[in-house]
């Protein structure tokens, strides 16, 4: 179990409320297990005790994978007391000592979450929000161990290669579109570590109709697009450009995972829910659209 002193906030483990200071102290996220697009809206906040923390044991930048444990407020009593060994960071005095050299201090305390390893597929897939208020990012469970000690071991493959779309060349947007062209990409960019596969593909979909209709009208005096849905923005470029194979193309993939998102569709065509590969597959299709106009760098 973990004890934190939200004072100093520093960590400290143990049993039964003995404890020991953590140290070097390891990274501590506030968490949020998400299943609806409800619970994406409403991230932990930056004072919430209740919710689930997440202890960081290793992270590799370079393939954005996350291991560590997960831990639930006690529910016996948060916060509660503690005996704990002198901090190694503090020199807390010998006075406030008991004859075992321990201190007593209330800390907010954390027991190991095991309910993860107990949802469908063994919790693989399930999507955790790390952080707090608007600076949450959500993250999709790849592993779940038991370790030696009883804790689940959690392994997280971050989403933040959603947002890797290429910057806007603002010299080659007109100049009457660039600011909304521009400001429309960006604002994709942003959502793209929090919303749902469902509602980016949606927005995917409509930044490209967006930014085609507009690339139709000022680059080519076509404002036949302004108001088509996007498989009609499609068909439109491959009639009248049909050597720009690889662009109507990957609108026409793009249109589909957009329809793919609504109910009705499902059920007609008895097609999956899109997923996160789709919605990384959406972002990809919208980059790729931005090369092949020339709006995008490479």
């Amino acid at each position: 179990m973990l004890g934190i002193d939200d004072n100093r906030f520093v960590m400290y483990e143990g049993q039964s409320s003995y404890g020991h200071a953590v140290w070097p102290q390891p990274p501590i996220s506030r968490a949020k297990i998400i299943d609806s697009e409800l619970g994406r809206k409403n991230p932990p906040h930056d004072s919430d005790i209740q919710c689930l923390i997440f202890r960081e044991d290793t992270f590799d930048p370079l393939t954005r994978i996350r291991r560590g444990r997960l831990y639930k407020p006690d529910p016996r009593s948060n916060p509660s007391s503690w005996r704990v060994q002198p901090h190694p960071a503090y020199d807390e005095g010998r006075a406030a000592r008991d004859n075992g050299g321990y201190l007593n201090k209330t800390l907010l305390t954390y027991v190991p979450y095991h309910e993860l390893s107990e949802r469908s597929g063994g919790g693989m897939g399930t999507t955790i929000l790390l952080g707090a208020g608007n600076a949450a990012t959500p993250w999709t469970v790849i592993g779940v161990e038991r370790n030696f000690g009883g804790e689940n071991s959690v392994t997280l493959r971050s989403r933040s290669n959603f947002g890797r779309l290429p910057e806007v060349d603002e010299e080659k947007i007109p100049a009457s579109a660039r600011r909304e062209i521009t400001e429309t990409v960006s604002a994709l960019s942003d959502r793209a570590f929090r919303e749902s596969p469902v509602s980016l593909i949606d927005r995917s979909g409509n930044v490209a109709q967006f930014v085609l209709s507009r690339w139709l009208q000022h680059t080519h005096n076509d404002t036949a697009c302004l108001t088509k849905d996007l498989a009609a923005v499609a068909s439109h470029i491959e009639n009248k450009m049909s050597e720009l194979v690889i662009l109507y193309s990957s609108v026409k993939v793009l249109a589909r995972l957009h329809a793919r998102g609504k109910p009705n569709v499902q059920t007609e065509k008895n097609v999956r829910v899109p997923g996160e590969v789709d919605a990384e597959t959406s972002l990809a299709l919208v980059s790729m659209i931005l090369l092949e106009i020339g709006w995008g760098v490479a």
